[in-house]
């Protein structure tokens, strides 16, 4: 155990992973205490006494115990030697806490060597289950200590500066933010939105989960994000922290709901907007388990129609907005399609690849089926052996995706490049043939504009919010979902008819100049004012308002 200290600060001082050292002189260290328990500890009757001589006689029964107690004593230094060379000094104070608190308890229990015996022992016993248990969890518990200590402090969390009283203060609570690991389509609005809110002079908060990899405080783009909480925990730190810190402070609450939403019109007083992107019900249906499916699906479906039914809505699509009246929405008037938009200017075409090539780029689940793609390449590169296929994103498929392109032999010729920046997403999207996208549920397709802005057409799924940005032969072709030889007929049919496909990558491109992200905002604004200023106008009053509106 003495050589924790230096090798793995070594290891950790040249930018290496220390886990490896760490587990090979934990498993030396455990080795050699367990040969010194066997011999000293359940042994010692016989060799205590034959090496240090029958004096040692009345002391040979406290020895399992006491030789126990320093097995795990040794050991649970061991984990903290490891942490501290980490710089993770909180085992190394806990331990000393522990410590104290043993040698206290023997103080007040010392009536025999037998009764200090057995204290000690179980001290050391707490000590090393205590290291093992913050050793295995220590992120998760200093991520939930940190979201106490932050929820009890007394700073304010919220930047006051002064605004233009026609300005407003808005609060917008999403499941995560464009830092987060598993961000995707929902968040990039978000910001997207927020940011030119706030160059505007409007007051703009983001409150949203945290993958524990990220600053919980941060101001991007003039917008302030607050992180909090994890996968599910953030929904309970958004209704405490708006009791509690945030009651007063915003004039507008837009309440994004992904599956799932913040329950706002439980403890928000002020006007709330819910931002939908698509019903979840299908992807709940057949990629969560019994009950938590079940449960999902009975909060989405009956529980929100009837808590939000004098809530304005926001969505993406008119697909979505169907979506939404099914699930008994009754007011159609009150629901408000804003399609994402594209920084235009950016997506610039560029020379194609000199052979057949595909791309996929967005998150890897299970719902956006990018194994049908797969399989559908695997048949096009039968006969077309110069076609390459670039997945780039990243999610829970990855690891079935990789093994899937193993099993076909195709290694070679589908690539995995990851997340990428927004420059390699660009580079990406212009150089590709085509862009596919099977997924079975969307809001919309922003990657789709994204695509057709670069003059890439896209062979997508025929689903709600797909066949709304793909208009289909003009900008792109749509194919029933999950029908691997639909999509691998139609990628085929695009390599061999070069006038069709850029027939394709020139109407894509003119369909998505008409995208922008600054109408985006401003359509979504538009709507935050009108419905405030409705908001003020006396109940008599509104029946002739609306009228005339």
């Amino acid at each position: 155990s003495q050589f924790v200290i230096p090798l793995v600060s070594r290891e950790e001082g040249a930018g290496r992973n220390s886990k490896a050292i760490f587990k090979t002189l934990l498993a030396l260290t455990t080795l050699s205490v367990a040969v010194g328990y066997v011999g000293v500890g359940i042994f010692g009757v016989y060799t205590i006494p034959l090496l240090l001589g029958e004096k040692t006689l009345p002391i040979v029964n406290l020895l399992p115990l006491y030789t126990l107690a320093m097995a795990c004593f040794s050991l649970s230094q061991t984990v903290v030697a490891y942490h501290q060379s980490r710089k993770e000094y909180v085992f190394a104070g806990v331990n000393s806490a522990f410590v104290l608190g043993m040698l206290s308890t023997v103080t007040i229990f010392h009536d025999s060597i037998h009764t200090i015996n057995v204290v000690v022992t179980l001290g050391s016993v707490g000590s090393l289950l205590l290291a093992i248990i913050m050793h295995f969890f220590y992120e998760r518990i200093r991520f939930i200590v940190s979201n106490i200590l932050d929820f009890a402090g007394l700073f304010s969390l919220v930047p006051k500066p002064k605004i233009a009283k026609q300005n407003f203060r808005i609060l917008i609570y999403n499941w995560r933010d464009t830092k987060h690991v598993w961000a995707g389509g929902a968040e990039r609005y978000i910001q997207e939105i927020a940011q030119r809110w706030a160059a505007k002079g409007h007051q703009v908060t983001i409150f949203c989960g945290n993958d524990g990899k990220h600053a919980r405080n941060e101001t991007i783009e003039g917008v302030h994000i607050i992180r909090r909480g994890g996968f599910y925990t953030v929904y309970i730190w958004a209704m405490l922290y708006y009791v509690f810190k945030f009651s007063g402070n915003f004039d507008i609450v837009i309440d994004s709901e992904n599956g799932i939403p913040f329950f706002t019109p439980f403890y928000v007083s002020a006007p709330t907007f819910l931002l939908i992107h698509h019903v979840h019900k299908e992807v709940f249906r057949h990629h969560l388990r019994f009950p938590l499916a079940q449960l999902a699906i009975a909060l989405e479906s009956k529980v929100m129609p009837r808590l939000y039914r004098s809530v304005p809505i926001i969505t993406v699509s008119e697909s979505s907005k169907k979506e939404i009246l099914n699930l008994g929405f009754i007011n159609a008037t009150d629901i408000h399609v804003i399609h994402p938009g594209i920084e235009f200017k950016k997506f610039l075409p560029t020379r194609k690849t000199t052979y057949p090539s595909f791309l996929y780029l967005g998150r890897l689940q299970p719902y956006k089926h990018v194994d049908v793609a797969i399989r559908a390449f695997a048949q096009v590169f039968q006969n077309h052996q110069t076609a390459k296929f670039t997945i780039a994103g990243e999610g829970t498929s990855l690891p079935q995706l990789q093994t899937l392109v193993t099993e076909l032999s195709l290694t070679h010729r589908i690539i995995f490049v990851g997340k990428v920046s927004e420059a390699e997403k660009i580079r990406l999207m212009s150089s590709h043939w085509m862009m596919v996208q099977p997924s079975s549920v969307e809001g919309w397709g922003m990657t789709v504009v994204e695509a057709n802005a670069c003059a890439t057409p896209v062979i997508a799924s025929n689903v709600n919010g797909l066949k709304d940005s793909v208009i289909d032969g003009t900008t792109g072709i749509l194919i029933a979902p999950h029908d691997v030889a639909g999509f691998a007929h139609m990628m085929e049919l695009l390599i061999e008819n070069t006038r069709f496909r850029n027939d394709l990558s020139r109407q894509a491109r003119e369909f998505a100049i008409t995208f922008s992200w600054d109408d985006t905002a401003s359509n979504f604004l538009a709507i935050i004012t009108r419905t405030k200023k409705f908001a003020t106008i006396p109940v008599s009053r509104r029946m002739m308002y609306n009228k005339h509106d």
